[in-house]
């Protein structure tokens, strides 16, 4: 039994406007300046690698001010170029900056607050516009493995 001409064109319609609908959702996820809160926080503990399929965090670190997580996303690794990340120890000095809104987690141990921009020992690891730049370019491959 053969399916008709027209469900067909039903499927690769449907499937043509998902593709478009993903690169118009990737352009919609800027993290801007003026949304960041900055802080200064001293290591707890050597920075932790947690990366791998089941985990949405690249790395996580503890501080001595909060008992909350902080943690580096994949667009942070990615825009931090993977360097001067896994040599975070103990008692480094971060200057970091947290959305707002995140504000009111810092004192939840529980929680995993992600950071946008990263000055590690006074040396600008990588700031919001290259968080930015790195999170489009993630999204974008993902678009491009969704349509293959």
């Amino acid at each position: 039994m053969t399916e008709p001409k027209g469900k067909k064109n039903w499927f690769y319609l449907t499937l043509g406007m998902l593709f478009i609908l993903s690169f118009l959702w990737t352009d919609k996820i800027n993290i801007h300046e003026n949304d960041l809160e900055t802080r200064t926080i001293i290591v707890s503990h050597d920075i932790q690698y947690t990366g791998g399929r089941r985990s949405k965090f690249e790395y996580r670190l503890g501080s001595t001010e909060y008992p909350c997580s902080f943690v580096i996303k994949s667009a942070g690794a990615s825009a931090a170029k993977w360097t001067n990340l896994e040599n975070t120890v103990k008692n480094d000095t971060l200057i970091i900056k947290i959305h707002t809104s995140r504000l009111q987690d810092l004192n939840k141990k529980t929680e995993d607050i992600p950071i946008y921009s990263l000055i590690k020992n006074n040396k600008l690891v990588y700031d919001v516009d290259s968080y930015n730049i790195s999170q489009k370019t993630i999204d974008r491959r993902w678009s491009l493995i969704f349509i293959i």
